[in-house]
């Protein structure tokens, strides 16, 4: 709490500072949302509210699964345990950001997309595959606006959610609340889940201030979530989330500044009818300042990071981050660059290099080249370093996993409304971090493996047709390899990857109604292949009424996600949706 304090007390003084600046020159510049968060021009791929709200999806992080470079392993639907894979990556090496504030639990990449926020308060997503990179951006609140839904579906599922948009006081401020509850598709698969978010934002000439604050609460059932030797697991979680953030603006000159902190408790019970056997009790904490200054197309930052952990099997641990970085973005004539340095002092780790150079080339009107290249490194979890059961072993001499991404490609403008992306992309990981075993009967052990390298094809076609009854047609397929010189017998996740993965989205217009069809085709190394088919028909009432039936699996493919785990059967859902 001191450490807050004294990082509120500075943003305090910076942010009335800047404002006297700028009241003192008499500038006055119109203040539009500053994204210094960088992303490659062509690797990222986004997805907007009004592309994904025609998909079939139980909460809005699923509508990742829709890249063919992402592998969303969920154990369970609707934002609960959901592994996020980057062409090949392991949950715990991809980095959530909400706003450009990294939000990863380092407890457990487990719980890194249990986002405490609502569908509505999204305006996009965006993922980096050579950065192995997330991006959530929050929608800005509006002056009035009301959104409302109520969804039936099978297996007892409720749902209702509703946003409220409103001006009080100089501030537009957003209020959104959802309720999801489950009897499970699956048997101890049951879910309660509470998301509360409240976006207020205040602006006055060049200056502007943001407080965000987000709170989950997920109590659900956990069927051989960590092992399949428990099928009566429970879990509870509670997660806040408080982001506080000032953005000043004169002349050449921009300043941001951002406060956050993240809040998440854990209870895991191995055997909900008998709580007695093992019950653990788990509380995290991030605390951080991010100050950025930008000029003429540099950005100059640092941040300043806590991140603590008090659990029942792994006791009480601190570490801290300081991180300084340079972004630089020149343009000459048709070549653009993104050239970005990035030094953190991380704990016991020491010092530690990150870096990305990104280039663009337009051919001509039609052809655009692109070459990124990325050096990133991750620190271990919590759980990886002193995690203890009689199942798996933490191991605290772990050491920082690295990796070089390489990828190469271009983007092919076919006529106004088509265009084709291709891209072959390589990763070289050193000193790889996994769960591994030599005996089936042995406990899992976190160790650094040695080296991976991966490789493979990214490819897209994306065609817009709003004047005929195709409205959208998106294919994408994404083939990969890994090098599986393991000296483990088991691994648990490094070489669990898919090779082949191919989603596509056709989107028609007919009359009044807007039908959805999405294929998404999965093939994994060691696991049986299966192909989902999902289905989503909105009708539209009015200006203010929208009727949707959605099926998801629709015909009842049995698959597995995750070894032991099996993925969701067929599921229907109804509802209604209402705005004013």
């Amino acid at each position: 709490m001191a450490f807050f304090i004294r990082v509120a007390c500075i943003f305090f003084i910076i942010s009335v500072f800047s404002e006297r600046i700028l009241a003192y020159t008499g500038t006055n510049i119109s203040l539009e949302p500053i994204l210094i968060d960088k992303t490659t021009k062509y690797s990222p791929e986004t997805l907007t509210k009004e592309t994904f709200s025609c998909f079939t999806y139980n909460s809005f992080q699923e509508a990742l699964d829709y890249f063919s470079s992402v592998d969303l392993r969920k154990r369970s639907s609707f934002g609960i345990q959901q592994d996020l894979s980057i062409r090949g990556s392991i949950f715990e090496d991809n980095e959530i950001n909400i706003d450009g504030i990294r939000v990863n639990d380092p407890q457990t990449g487990h719980f890194s997309l249990e986002l405490p926020l609502t569908e509505y308060d999204i305006d996009s997503m965006t993922i980096n595959p050579n950065s192995q990179r997330v991006d959530f951006r929050i929608k800005k609140p509006e002056e009035k606006g009301i959104f409302f839904k109520h969804l039936w579906g099978e297996y007892a599922l409720y749902e209702d959610s509703i946003s409220l948009n409103f001006k009080a006081l100089d501030t537009k401020n957003r209020i959104s609340y959802e309720h999801k509850i489950s009897s499970g598709a699956k048997q101890d698969t049951d879910f309660k889940i509470h998301n509360f978010s409240f976006d207020s934002l205040w602006e006055k000439e060049n200056t502007r201030i943001n407080f965000i604050f987000g709170m989950t609460q997920r109590d659900f059932g956990a069927d051989s979530f960590y092992s399949s030797f428990y099928p009566h697991e429970e879990e509870h979680t509670l997660q806040k989330l408080f982001i506080l953030k000032s953005d000043t603006r004169w002349d050449k000159f921009s300043l941001v500044n951002k406060i956050f902190i993240r809040n998440h408790r854990d209870k895991f019970i191995l055997d909900r009818n008998n709580p007695r056997i093992y019950t653990n009790h788990t509380n995290t904490g991030v605390y951080g300042w991010d100050s950025k200054l930008k000029f003429s197309g540099f950005y100059l930052g640092f941040l300043l990071n806590k991140e603590q952990i008090k659990s029942t099997s792994m006791e009480k641990h601190i570490r801290y981050r300081k991180e300084f970085y340079l972004d630089f973005n020149p343009k000459i004539n048709k070549l653009s660059l993104d050239i970005s340095f990035n030094e953190a002092h991380y704990g016991k780790f020491g010092w530690l290099e990150k870096s990305l150079f990104s280039s663009s080339y337009q051919l001509n009107n039609k052809l655009d080249l692109n070459l990124t290249l990325s050096y990133l490194w991750r620190a271990p979890s919590f759980t990886e370093l002193y995690y203890w059961s009689p199942a798996n072993h933490g191991n605290n001499n772990l050491g920082v996993q690295k990796s070089l991404n390489y990828e190469l490609g271009f983007k092919y403008m076919i006529t106004q409304d088509t265009n084709f992306h291709f891209a072959v992309f390589m990763r070289h990981q050193f000193h790889t971090i996994d769960w591994v075993k030599d005996s089936e009967s042995s406990p899992w052990e976190a160790k650094n493996i040695g080296n991976v390298k991966a490789k493979g094809i990214d490819c897209s076609l994306k065609i817009n047709l709003d004047k005929y009854l195709l409205e959208y047609l998106s294919l994408q397929y994404t083939y990969l390899t890994l090098d599986r010189k393991n000296p483990y017998g088991f691994s648990k996740y490094a070489f669990d990857y898919l090779k082949h993965k191919i989603t596509a989205n056709l989107l028609m217009k007919v009359h009044k109604f807007r039908i959805n069809y999405i294929l998404n085709f999965n093939n994994p190394l060691e696991r049986k292949k299966y192909c989902i088919f999902s289905l989503k028909i909105i009708r539209k009432i009015n200006d203010n009424m929208d009727f949707f039936i959605e099926g998801n699996n629709i015909f009842n493919a049995s698959y597995y996600e995750l070894e032991g785990i099996k993925g969701d059967p067929r599921w229907y859902k109804l509802g209604i949706t209402l705005s004013f």
